[in-house]
């Protein structure tokens, strides 16, 4: 049974370790924008619950799936 190199090893953990960062960032990454766009929403307040994610970043007001409009959206 041969053994890798100890060079290989610490690229195994390296890489680990930034695989680990960035999923994490990114998983706080879309927790801030999904904060960030949903407290924009008044009347009615956006819901966790009953909206889609996808009302957020809704481009034009009217029915889609049901109604939708997004407070940011351009025009």
């Amino acid at each position: 049974m041969t053994t890798a190199p100890a060079s290989t090893s610490v690229q195994r953990v390296r890489s680990a370790t930034i695989g680990a960062v960035l999923s994490v960032t990114g998983t706080a990454q879309f927790f801030i924008a999904h904060v960030v766009a949903e407290s924009a929403w008044t009347l009615p307040a956006y819901s966790w619950r009953d909206n889609y994610i996808g009302d957020l970043g809704a481009t034009v007001c009217g029915p889609v799936l049901h109604d939708v409009c997004s407070p940011l959206h351009s025009g």
